[in-house]
């Protein structure tokens, strides 16, 4: 076969002929350090990195710095082995750069393994950042969350501890007034658990909105059927000296607030509605005691409502 050599004319880089079959090329730097690589057709392999070079857009982020910090002339390339079978190309190459590591020589190359690029590549701050971008978008996406939702939802989440049937138990003693420590106790769960499906925050397909809803409604007492010791009020107490003379900020003051307001205020015996109601008929003239009666509330109740010193958000 007729050998077809390299040499320069003219561009110190331009390359007049070269093989049009396959090989290991080396790309030599700056204090010879080198860039391995292989092609099926190395002459236009060459040209892409030129090309890519010159646009500051190569793959190996190496060999751009050095080409922009050194410039172009600064650079030669070299034909190391010229091989016809492809199917040797990847072999050979891992070859070369094995024995010029061993050798001592620097080398552009990112990578050790040339069968799996990746292995050992540490990537900059900003591909790890894009990468991650990239990862989270895919997997927000509402088709990607709605299959992984379906993949382990219910009985088909490999680390469940409950099925249907038994949630929908939780769900109607809840809605009897059944705690959640007991219900925990009973079905083998954390307390966390029951008080997640009381929200409606797992086993959505079960539990819907309406339903959470109403089992939200439902007060429980706590401490209606637990066992006071001396250790709980050892604590209770501990905890009411550290809190002697403290005053919540004003935020804890508006949360409270909000919290304890009208309806939902534990001991509330009135609706919006009926103190709406109440406010109508004062205006149309009744008197507190008539109004009492008819709501079930004591007179001085009425004249707060009145007066706007209790359920003063509610207007008619």
């Amino acid at each position: 076969m007729h050998y077809q050599r390299w040499y320069r004319h003219g561009d110190p880089l331009a390359l007049v002929r070269a093989p049009e079959t396959g090989g290991i090329y080396e790309i030599t730097g700056p204090e010879g350090c080198i860039y391995i690589g292989s092609s099926d057709n190395v002459r236009r392999r060459w040209k892409a990195h030129k090309a890519r070079l010159r646009r500051r857009d190569h793959h190996n982020r190496l060999l751009q710095a050095s080409w922009d910090e050194h410039g172009e002339a600064a650079f030669t390339f070299a034909l190391l082995e010229e091989i016809a079978d492809p199917a040797q190309l990847i072999p050979a190459e891992q070859r070369h750069l094995d024995t010029a590591k061993e050798a001592g020589r620097a080398v552009f190359n990112l990578t050790s393994d040339i069968r799996s690029p990746a292995r050992g590549l540490v990537h900059t701050p900003g591909a790890r950042l894009k990468m991650s971008d990239a990862a989270k978008a895919a997997c927000l996406k509402p088709d990607n969350l709605a299959g992984k939702r379906r993949r382990v939802q219910g009985d088909r989440n490999p680390g469940s501890k409950l099925d249907e049937s038994t949630v929908r138990g939780i769900c109607d003693r809840l809605l009897a007034g059944a705690h959640p420590a007991e219900l925990a106790a009973e079905v083998g769960v954390s307390e966390s658990a029951v008080y997640q499906i009381r929200r409606g925050q797992i086993w959505t397909h079960v539990v819907t909105p309406e339903l959470a809803a109403a089992m939200k409604a439902v007060r429980q007492n706590g401490w209606a059927k637990r066992e006071v010791t001396d250790e709980h009020r050892a604590r209770f107490a501990a905890v009411g000296r550290a809190n002697r003379g403290s005053a919540p900020s004003a935020a804890r003051r508006e949360q409270i607030s909000q919290q304890s307001r009208g309806a939902g205020n534990p001991k509330a015996k009135l609706t919006e509605e009926q103190v709406a109601a109440i406010r109508r008929l004062l205006a149309a003239g009744a008197r507190n005691k008539d109004l009492a009666g008819q709501f079930g509330v004591h007179p001085n109740t009425i004249s707060k409502i009145k007066s706007g010193v209790i359920w003063p958000h509610v207007t008619t």
